[in-house]
Order: structure tokens, then C-alpha cells, then sequence
């Protein structure tokens, strides 16, 4: 009994000293996924009022550093052209991106539509289709792009704008001397832009578009509704010709030239056409999209 009282006390003295628990880690914040609305600058692509079911953007998002912007690389930034397609008014990556903290601003670069991943970021390379006489080949010439600096992290949408990048000409075909409207209307009526370049580096870090001069060809424009005709057109400087523009009426063509003009990224150059049989040929004055006063009329014998 007494040794076994001892063994007791042994165990109640050695039972008395309390061990602290750990002290719990603290927990590593989650990652943020980044998602994205978008929205277009001008009311003016594919069904020229918003986008359409399958269009895909590309994004870049890059780091700042120290509050300090970086450049934007073809490789190794957080996000390298990461592709999001739309559908029922969501965009959705094809693999989910991530902010780097809960800290850490951003900047955001997109360009629609969706390309492989260039070498050099300052000139990728683009092209607007030569015949763009169906509506889809002309949607398929269309060319957004965006950017947003010093992006917070957030877990909502980041609301992102897209601008056009292009030039849109519309051509108004109209009725003069020896011509009516019904006469136009019922007509087989097509437009060609002439001596004009196709291809085109942007530069994704600031939306710089630059012409390839040596890519010049003959461009044919979507028919619209009536007489109205359009077409996506790389920003370019046209040189004076007497061929400006051609239309062709049940296979007769009638050509009209101009002085030297400047087509500008994200501007539409509106020209109306007015169609004569005898005397002055053709007719032609421009208006514009944004603010644009140059007179590119000419006449054609």
C-alpha cells in the first residue's frame, strides 16, 4: 500500500505541470482569381453594338514594382497573354489567372481578337481581310485593344475598355445626274478602296499601329443596309491616285481620285459618293467619325 501510495504522488506531481499549446500559424491568404467585363469604346464592331458569343481577347497583366510600372514582356509577366472567350456575356479563361497578392496593383493589357504569343511585343502582327464583302469577313477585320494602370487587387470584375485600333471607311453610294436611288438600289453595286495597306504591327504595350507599306492591295467593302457600304482599314497615309476608289455598277466601274489623306487609328472617314452619267463623273466628300475636316473630294471622267 505505502509503495503504491508513493507511485500516486509521483504521478500527481508530474500530472500538475501545464504545457502551453502551440500557437496556431497564421492562415496563408487564398489566391485571387482575376476576372474581367469588358466593354467597347465606340458602339461600332461586329454586330456593332457589343460583342458576339465565341470572340476571345488575350490578356497581359504585369506587376508594378515599388508603385513603379514595368513594361510589359511577350513572356514572364503575372499573366502572358492569357486567352478569355465570351459567351452569354461572361468572359472565362481558358485556365483561371491569379492576382500575386492582396496588395500588389496591376497593370492590364488586352487585345481582341485572341493571336499566338509574339516574340516582340511592340509588333505584333495583324491584317484586316482583303475582301470584305460578307459580314463575317468584315467582323473578322475588326481589331480592339485596352489597357488599365495601376489595377487594384480585387476579388470583383475588373471593368476593362476596349478601343478600336483600325480605321473604318463608309462609303454612301448616292444618285446624280443619270442615275435614281431605284436605280442604284436594285443595282449589283461593289466598292474597292485601292493602293492600300492590309498588314500591320501593333504594339500591345500602347496601341501604336504601324502600316506595312510593302502589303498594299485592293480592298472591297461590306454592303450594309441600301446603299451604305463599309470596311476595317489599317491607319495609313493613301497617296494621291486617280483611283482612289473604284465602285462598279453592273460591271461598269467608275473611279474617283483624291489628294493624299491620313486614315487614324480609331477614327471613321465617312466618304458619299455621288454617281453621274454624263459631266462630272463622280463626286466625292468625307465626313467623319471623331473630328476630321480634310475635304477628300475628287471627280472622275
Amino acid at each position: 500500500m505505502a509503495g503504491m501510495g508513493l507511485m500516486l504522488t509521483a504521478c500527481s506531481s508530474g500530472g500538475g505541470t501545464d504545457t502551453p499549446e502551440p500557437t496556431p500559424p497564421d492562415p496563408t491568404p487564398e489566391a485571387i482569381p482575376i476576372s474581367l467585363i469588358c466593354n467597347i469604346q465606340t458602339t461600332t464592331r461586329f454586330t456593332d453594338t457589343s460583342f458576339e458569343d465565341g470572340d476571345r481577347l488575350g490578356l497581359y497583366v504585369v506587376n508594378t514594382h515599388n508603385g513603379q510600372a514595368m513594361p510589359l514582356q511577350a513572356t514572364g509577366n503575372q499573366v502572358d497573354n492569357q486567352p478569355f472567350t465570351y459567351y452569354n456575356k461572361v468572359w472565362t479563361p481558358q485556365t483561371t489567372v491569379y492576382w500575386k497578392d492582396e496588395n500588389t496593383p496591376s497593370d492590364f493589357y488586352a487585345y481582341l481578337p485572341y493571336g499566338t504569343t509574339p516574340a516582340d511585343i511592340t509588333a505584333y502582327a495583324i491584317e484586316t481581310e482583303i475582301d470584305q464583302r460578307t459580314e463575317e469577313a468584315y467582323q473578322q477585320s475588326a481589331f480592339l485593344w485596352g489597357k488599365m494602370n495601376k489595377v487594384s487587387p480585387t476579388e470583383s470584375p475588373v471593368n476593362l475598355t476596349l478601343a478600336h485600333r483600325l480605321s473604318r471607311v463608309v462609303v454612301k453610294v448616292t444618285a446624280g445626274a443619270g442615275f435614281t436611288d431605284a436605280d442604284i438600289e436594285g443595282a449589283g453595286v461593289e466598292v474597292c478602296l485601292n493602293h492600300i495597306a492590309c498588314e500591320a504591327n501593333i504594339d500591345l504595350a500602347d496601341g501604336t499601329v504601324a502600316a506595312n507599306n510593302d502589303s498594299r492591295s485592293s480592298l472591297s467593302f461590306f454592303r450594309d443596309v441600301g446603299n451604305t457600304f463599309r470596311a476595317w482599314v489599317v491607319p495609313q497615309t493613301l497617296p494621291q491616285t486617280d483611283d482612289f476608289l473604284t465602285v462598279t455598277i453592273d460591271g461598269t466601274t467608275y473611279s474617283a481620285d483624291t489628294e493624299t489623306f491620313t486614315l487614324e487609328s480609331g477614327k471613321q472617314h465617312t466618304v458619299t459618293l455621288i454617281l453621274t452619267r454624263a459631266g462630272g463623273g463622280i463626286q466625292v466628300s468625307i465626313g467623319d467619325w471623331e473630328t476630321d475636316d480634310v475635304d477628300y473630294g475628287g471627280v472622275v471622267q
